[in-house]
């Protein structure tokens, strides 16, 4: 996640630039003309999810397949992911002696959140590699190499070659997309759902850009929800934790320059329909602002602003930044000296001050504004504590070495909003399910939008291959049932 995170403030702006243009040029009277009342398969939202679900639709044999995208610009979150997909595959692990199975895939997930459904964990183990398979027939070019994605528990990650994965997957099933037939449509937004009528077709309500207000409703044999989780929604995240005020940016928009549609519009569809919802309160933090230099733990530690450390840096990611919320003051500080083995980023830090270099600790506290004698007793302590391989506060064990050889490196961290858990509840094979668990007929969901999955938290890699895994069977079951409605109308 971490190297994600990173991705993100760097790509960003690059990975929007050349869909924004075309959005531009995409007139009201445009979007009108091209809303056709009647669709075989409608998806809500242009993310990985969505677009997997549309190229999958077509190739199942739906002929009239419409995405609704009510932001400037196709992606969602994975537009600005590193790109890490979990996949059980024998072929890819075991040649470099790695074994995995489903039921190691629900014991991680286990550790990660606690809570989860195991039967859609095994669904998404077994499909995994089904499904980047299928990303590779449309021309994504993976990297040979299997490994340990930040957050998971065992080596069964897999990303595109070469940087911004995660934009790479969009643009290929955009293109996909396309060229199979289905309409993309941005800055068209949903606003509500309906149940079938008695052809057995179900549909959607659509705001159209035209300045006017106007709405219309546009009717499907199947329709899947794939809008993203509530993260940029200040007001329902809130429902849920009072800690996460609107000065707590998000992941995908840390400095509020790029698109974020995370706001719960499929939630809130879903709700009206009748679905059922769960796990909202399951929120993934993350404690990345760039200070941090290191991707492996046990060469940096992490101080409040009185100069004393407050959790140990090899726990997850979602308890640091747990830790860090209870800390006086936003932001808490990273420290790591010249002997850590440090990014290709240190460079670019350092020259636009997001990391500083000082000769000793002394003057490194000073600059922080904390305690110089507290810093350095903190500093003598943890490196007493790493050298006998135990913290004697904290329970540490994972420690690569002391943090003593100048110049010493630093820089600020703070919480940010990274992924909501919970949503929407959906079977193991993606229909939309009402409170007494039955399916809502004609409504599938899948990705971020959708709970029952997950508890507090999730291994890494498995958020892109769940979108994938259930986008396609959504898309695939919202044509079958497309194409059982025709054939019984004809």
């Amino acid at each position: 996640m971490t190297a994600g995170f990173t991705r993100r403030r760097l790509l960003g702006l690059a990975a929007m630039a050349p869909v924004c243009a075309k959005a531009a040029r995409t007139p009201a009277e445009t979007v009108l003309t091209a809303l056709a009342a009647d669709w075989d398969v409608i998806m809500i939202g242009s993310g990985l999810a969505g677009l997997t679900a549309a190229v999958t639709a077509c190739e199942s044999g739906a002929e009239r397949v419409l995405v609704l995208e009510k932001g400037p610009i196709a992606g969602g979150h994975t537009l600005y992911s590193a790109g890490s997909i979990a996949v059980m595959s024998p072929k890819r692990q075991k040649p470099l002696g790695i074994e995995d199975s489903a039921e190691l895939w629900v014991e991680d997930a286990r550790k990660a959140g606690q809570t989860v459904s195991a039967e859609h964990i095994r669904r998404l183990a077994e499909g995994s590699e089904e499904a980047v398979d299928w990303l590779q027939r449309h021309g994504i070019v993976f990297a040979e190499t299997v490994y340990q994605a930040v957050g998971d528990l065992h080596p069964r990650s897999v990303t595109a070659l070469g940087i911004s994965a995660g934009r790479r997957y969009i643009i290929t099933l955009h293109a996909a997309a396309r060229r199979l037939g289905a309409r993309v449509l941005l800055g068209v937004r949903a606003v509500a759902l309906g149940r079938e009528d008695s052809t057995g077709r179900v549909s959607v309500t659509v705001g159209l850009p035209d300045g006017r207000g106007s709405k219309k409703h546009l009717r499907a044999g199947g329709v899947v929800i794939a809008t993203g989780g509530f993260t940029a929604n200040t007001a329902m995240r809130l429902l849920y934790d009072s800690r996460l005020t609107a000065d707590i940016p998000t992941t995908a928009n840390p400095s509020g320059l790029y698109w974020d549609g995370a706001s719960g519009d499929g939630i809130r569809m879903g709700r009206a329909l009748g679905a059922a919802v769960a796990g909202m309160e399951n929120i993934i933090l993350l404690p990345y602002a760039g200070g941090r230099l290191l991707d492996y733990v046990g060469g940096d530690i992490y101080v409040n602003q009185e100069g004393q450390r407050f959790v140990d840096e090899s726990a997850p990611v979602y308890d640091i930044a747990e830790a860090m919320l209870r800390q006086p003051g936003p932001s808490v500080w990273v420290i790591t000296d010249s002997a850590s083995r440090k990014g290709a980023s240190l460079g670019l830090k350092l020259t636009n001050g997001t990391v500083k270099r000082s000769d000793t600790l002394r003057e490194a506290a000073q600059s922080m504004g904390v305690p110089p004698a507290v810093l350095e007793r903190t500093l003598r302590e943890y490196n007493e504590d790493a050298v006998r391989g135990l913290d004697r506060h904290f329970g540490k064990t994972v420690f690569t070495q002391t943090i003593e050889v100048p110049p010493f490196y630093w820089g600020r961290e703070s919480v940010f909003v990274h992924m909501t858990l919970g949503g929407l509840s959906v079977t193991p094979d993606a229909a939309l399910l009402d409170p007494s668990r039955r399916r809502i007929k004609g409504f599938w969901a899948a990705g971020e939008t959708t709970e029952g999955i997950f508890g507090r938290g999730r291994p890494g890699g498995m958020s892109l291959a769940g979108c994938l895994v259930f986008g396609r069977k959504a898309g695939r079951s919202a044509a079958e049932r497309a194409a059982a409605l025709r054939s019984q109308q004809q």
